[in-house]
């Protein structure tokens, strides 16, 4: 290749070099954060076949976009780079031979940490995995629309099976197959709109060490098998499952699972048909749960037979702090309880209750209230409201608290007028 190769219409004869060999380049000074189509495509190339500090991230857009020509130097100079950390090829911007040439430069590269790709093919996903065996810098992967089989899953799986710096994989609308079947360092995953990964993700999590939030969205998940296997997880502290339909079976393994779980603490369900019948059976077990901070069922048809279900169970739960019941159907029975259960247990900071058509939006503003309340006084001020044998000389303390929020103040003063001299 010539010295001085054109990029475009632009030559790299525009590089000044200065006295001390350093190359320097007129728009060096240039703030460059990212790639798109509004930013000068031969400014983006020089910056980064200078190895120019300022440019830390590439969104890469499909081949129309970008040209052939100019692909194959981005994928090159990515060898040798040195400050580009984020990559991200959209589109199907690589045919087979510069993915070649991509995992070539990838195999040397010490700082690209978050890899995304779309529209890959399935030869072309192999290379790329068994590069990424010798690389150790790559953190995070992304794979989107992509091609993939049993042999490049079977690439993939040995990949995260022997990786000592991957820690976050996503996958979207591909197949998962045995990929997911050994995991070395990964902490997170998301599987969404993939599938063919059920028994993969049982497998998963039956050998997991180092997983601490699984998101599994819309993919193909078999709810009961997977809640009976965290049983045995000690590590897991974030679930996330959207779409898949719950059984019988299933919610009465996920109430066990609450029972006995000592790590897991953010448990979010969207769109999984709950009902009221499930939620009574999952209720069971979180009256007794002793991790779970955050709980979200939203979208899940909750009336108020289950809205009070849980409101009873959560008024013996000690951690629970974040509640969301959004876009159900609960309506004024089921929401007096909530609004009781806010009152008595001070622990639920925030309870989320907007979309719930049939419920008074009067009620819904008292469940606001009190969430308030409880979220700016704490345990140990909403106690100290209610006990009266609370020494004068601690009130400073709670009502310090209060004194910016005018109704919150009021409120404090109605529970307790005789402190403030109104015996």
């Amino acid at each position: 290749r010539p010295l001085f190769a054109t990029i475009g219409d632009i030559t790299l004869r525009n590089i000044i070099y200065s006295s001390n060999d350093k190359m320097m380049m007129q728009s060096s000074s240039m703030a460059c954060t990212g790639w798109n189509v509004s930013s000068s495509l031969n400014d983006k190339l020089r910056l980064l076949m200078l190895n120019e500090p300022s440019l830390t991230t590439l969104r890469v857009p499909a081949t129309e976009s970008v040209g052939t020509e100019n692909l194959r130097m981005i994928v090159t100079s990515l060898k040798a780079n040195t400050h580009v950390k984020e990559v991200c090829f959209r589109g199907g911007s690589l045919s087979m031979d510069l993915m070649v040439t991509l995992a070539y430069s990838l195999r040397s590269n010490t700082t690209v940490t978050k890899l995304s790709f779309e529209h890959v093919t399935l030869m072309g996903a192999r290379h790329l995995f068994e590069a990424l065996r010798d690389n150790h810098s790559i953190e995070e992967l992304s794979l989107v629309h992509n091609d993939l089989e049993e042999t490049s899953t079977d690439a993939l799986a040995s990949l995260l099976n022997d990786h000592d710096s991957l820690t976050k994989l996503t996958m979207k609308h591909n197949y998962a197959g045995n990929a997911l079947g050994g995991t070395h360092c990964l902490q997170q995953v998301e599987l969404q709109k993939c599938w063919g990964c059920a028994s993969a993700i049982q497998e998963m999590m039956k050998q997991n060490r180092t997983i601490k939030q699984l998101y599994l969205i819309h993919s193909e998940v078999d709810a009961r098998k997977l809640f009976e296997q965290l049983k045995h997880d000690t590590v897991l502290e974030e679930l996330v499952v959207t779409g898949t339909a719950f059984t019988s079976d299933a919610a009465a393994s996920l109430a066990t699972l609450l029972r006995e779980t000592r790590t897991l603490q953010k448990l979010r369900f969207w769109g999984t048909r709950l009902g009221d019948p499930h939620l009574q059976t999952i209720s069971q077990g979180l009256e007794y749960n002793k991790s779970i901070t955050e709980l979200r069922i939203i979208q899940n048809r909750i009336g108020c037979v289950g809205a009070s279900a849980l409101a009873t169970a959560l008024l013996s739960n000690t951690t629970i702090q974040e509640l969301d019941l959004s876009d159900n159907n609960i309506g004024d029975d089921g929401a007096n309880d909530l609004l009781d259960l806010m009152k008595r247990n001070a622990r639920v900071e925030s309870l989320t209750v907007r979309g719930n058509k049939q419920m008074d939006k009067a009620i819904a503003g008292e469940i606001m209230f009190y969430a308030k309340l409880n979220k700016t006084l704490k345990v140990s001020g909403r106690d100290a409201i209610r006990d009266v044998s609370l020494p004068y000389s601690l009130w400073p303390s709670v009502l310090d608290r209060v004194k910016m929020d005018p109704t919150l103040l009021n409120f404090v003063v109605r529970q307790r007028p005789e402190v403030f001299g109104g015996r």
